[in-house]
């Protein structure tokens, strides 16, 4: 679908599912502007009511504890939506890692590497090769944690050319600049 309809499916899965969280963010390809958008992610901090609500939405997998797929049945489409399940330790992590691309991850876990540092996609953050917490507060503290400066979501992609390589990625129109 194209990114417009994608923002407005996911205004009114935010509006649906708003009242049963206690703080609700869409990511992924919305998040970083992408135009063709598959599906849509969602990172939740679910509140009181939060699983019969999604229930209501549409059909529903769950994936364990952390990710749930639905099948939202929005007026306009259908669309796939996977609920990403954070707490308020996990969130700015979470919030950073499911926004992507998978390539921009995958240098952040490869710049993180090459510092004595690990990013846990579990979302606790930055650590040491102690277990010693680094950063986790904000998607800015952790980016400049493993290296790289802060970039906006939408310069967070990496062409589909580049992002199969097997090894890191160094491009500056890609965003990602070494200070």
């Amino acid at each position: 679908m194209i990114l417009a309809n994608a923002i407005i499916i996911a205004s009114r899965l935010v509006k649906d599912l708003m009242p049963a969280c206690e703080r609700i963010q869409v990511v992924g390809s919305v998040r970083r502007g992408k135009p063709a958008v598959k599906d849509l992610d969602v990172l939740v901090i679910p509140g009181t009511g939060f699983l019969p609500k999604v229930m209501t939405l549409g059909k529903t997998k769950l994936a364990g504890q952390k990710i749930i797929g639905l099948t939202y049945h929005d007026p306009v489409e259908t669309v796939d939506v996977q609920l990403f399940v954070a707490d308020e330790k996990t969130w700015a992590t979470l919030l950073l890692i499911r926004t992507g691309s998978a390539a921009f991850n995958k240098n952040l876990a490869i710049d993180a590497k090459r510092k004595g540092y690990s990013l846990k996609a579990s979302g606790i953050g930055v650590v040491n090769s102690g277990g010693n917490l680094i950063a986790s507060h904000s998607e800015a503290a952790i980016i400049e944690a493993c290296g790289l400066k802060y970039r906006e979501p939408w310069q967070r992609e990496i062409p589909l050319s580049l992002s199969q390589q097997n090894k890191r990625i160094d491009c500056e129109a890609c965003g990602l600049v070494y200070p």
